[in-house]
C-alpha cells in the first residue's frame, strides 16, 4: 500500500489531481486508514497509468470516466474501442484544422515579410 504523497511522487502528479481523480469517478476503490488517509494498492497505480496515457492523448475527464466505466462494467472491449475510435477521429478533425491554420499563417508572414 502507497500513501498519497508517495503516489504523487512515483506518478509525477499533484495530490490535489488524484483528489481529482477520485471525486471524478475515474479512480476507485481507494482504501482508507484507520486516520482516514488514502492507501493505494497496485491495482489503483495501473488505473492512474492508464488515466495518464488517455489524458496524454487529449480524452476528457468524461471521455475517461465512460471509459473506466465500460471496464467497471465489464461491457464488451468493442465499448473502450469505440470511445478510442471516436477520439481518434476528433483529433484527426483537430489536426486538420491546425495544418489549415499553419498554412494560412505562412500566407500572412509571406505577404506581410513582402511589405517591408
Amino acid at each position: 500500500m502507497y500513501s498519497m504523497k508517495e503516489v504523487s511522487k512515483k506518478m509525477d502528479l499533484p495530490a490535489h489531481t488524484l483528489r481529482y481523480y477520485e471525486e471524478s469517478g475515474i479512480l476507485t476503490d481507494i482504501a482508507r486508514n484507520e486516520n482516514g488517509q488514502r492507501l493505494y494498492n497496485d491495482y489503483n497505480l495501473q488505473q492512474i497509468n492508464l488515466i495518464k496515457c488517455l489524458r496524454a492523448c487529449s480524452l476528457s475527464i468524461t471521455e475517461i470516466r465512460s471509459f473506466f466505466d465500460s471496464l467497471r462494467a465489464h461491457m464488451p472491449a468493442a465499448e473502450r474501442v469505440n470511445i478510442l475510435k471516436e477520439h481518434h477521429q476528433y483529433l484527426d478533425k483537430k489536426q486538420q484544422e491546425l495544418a489549415d491554420a499553419v498554412k494560412l499563417l505562412e500566407i500572412k508572414i509571406d505577404y506581410f515579410s513582402k511589405q517591408e
